[in-house]
């Protein structure tokens, strides 16, 4: 085949809630699939977790195959092939991804959704990133066996609470003298949620004795940043234009938790994940399109991510006489709640999103 009759390569890298959410759109809506060049997700599960579920999974509220999409199914149903492998490297200038054991990928077009990690822990804490094995872990816990959380963010405080739902006592060990939840008034509602739940403090850096659980934040991927691309200095994540195309990098886009928006910076969150998917793959099918040559390539949609979103910390019902969950409502500056019914819309949230990937047929 000559070059002027190859189709295109695209390559998705991940399977984080952006490429989820490209794939069930190319599912429903056929249409909107690119109508040229081949396609192929690589990740390394078979499945995909859905996060805003997995305290719910660690308190027992919620099964782990509730909140797994399958992307094998998901990629079939897109038209899409699905390689399940680790990825270990990058080599953007050959465009090449770099696989466990050797194997490269040549692509034209790269989307990277690979999510974070958490930065190994000194002294042998279980990370909480990656999300599968920490769940191995939780699942393997001794009945009733206390443990020492280190992190004051939301995850830290979902996660202490879910796990004294599950009927282990926690204690949370915190950098400085509070939570760090975004603002004073969340941070005075958090201590009150974890009080009510028997979860002690220990402030300030006093740690007596190592921890058990990791929830200090999250980086991409080292092999990203050590690939060349433009990375934020502290996380790790790759710096896109508004487009979240990587800068100054053509056909070469990141998105989720390992990517960021260079002029609008937010936190790593599924919000933002879940909002860029509708750009990511527009921009995609421009990407892979072939105009004629007398016309200039279609120029990409633009995002600007809103300057704050909501955020529902669920408490799990822990330490609640009638163990019925509450969620705390955090935006911006503010904190409303906890209240039951916000509990109930945070269930509903979570109940949406997962219902959009279970129960459907797509069309012929």
């Amino acid at each position: 085949m000559n070059a002027a009759a190859r189709q295109p390569q695209l390559l998705l890298a991940g399977g984080g809630h952006s490429h989820v959410l490209v794939l069930r759109q190319w599912a429903l809506r056929p249409q909107s699939r690119p109508a040229s060049g081949s396609i192929t997700l690589v990740s390394r599960h078979p499945t995909s977790l859905y996060s805003g579920l997995v305290p719910a999974v660690v308190a027992g509220l919620a099964t782990l195959d509730s909140a797994r999409i399958d992307l094998k199914q998901l990629c079939q149903q897109a038209g899409v092939r699905f390689l399940q492998a680790d990825i270990t490297g990058l080599e953007w200038g050959r465009r090449q991804l770099l696989l466990q054991g050797g194997e490269r990928l040549g692509c034209d077009i790269l989307s990277l959704d690979v999510g974070a990690i958490t930065p190994a822990p000194a002294d042998g804490a279980m990370a909480v990133k990656p999300l599968e094995p920490f769940l191995a872990w939780v699942h393997a816990l001794p009945a009733g066996a206390p443990l020492r959380l280190r992190g004051g963010g939301a995850s830290a405080v979902e996660l202490a609470l879910a796990l004294v739902r599950r009927g282990h006592p926690c204690r949370l060990l915190l950098r400085g003298p509070g939570l760090a939840l975004g603002n004073p008034a969340a941070n005075r509602a958090g201590e009150r949620l974890l009080a009510a739940a028997g979860v002690a403090l220990e402030r300030n850096g006093i740690y007596l004795g190592p921890a058990d659980l990791a929830c200090t934040g999250s980086q991409a991927p080292p092999w990203l940043a050590a690939s060349g691309l433009p990375v934020d200095p502290g996380s790790g994540r790759v710096l896109t234009e508004t487009s979240l195309a990587v800068l100054g990098q053509r056909g070469l886009f990141a998105v989720g938790d390992c990517g960021l928006v260079s002029a609008r910076p937010r936190p790593a969150a599924g919000v933002w994940a879940v909002r860029a998917a509708a750009v990511l793959a527009t921009n995609l099918e421009r990407s892979l399109a072939e105009p004629p040559v007398a016309e200039p390539p279609q120029a990409l949609r633009c995002w600007t991510p809103r300057r704050h979103a909501l955020q529902l910390l669920g408490d799990s019902g822990a330490g609640r006489p009638d163990q019925q969950p509450r969620a705390l409502a955090l935006w911006g500056p503010w904190a409303l709640g906890p209240t039951a019914w916000l509990g109930v819309l945070k269930h509903r949230i979570d109940r949406r999103f997962m219902d959009g990937f279970q129960g459907w047929v797509p069309p012929n």
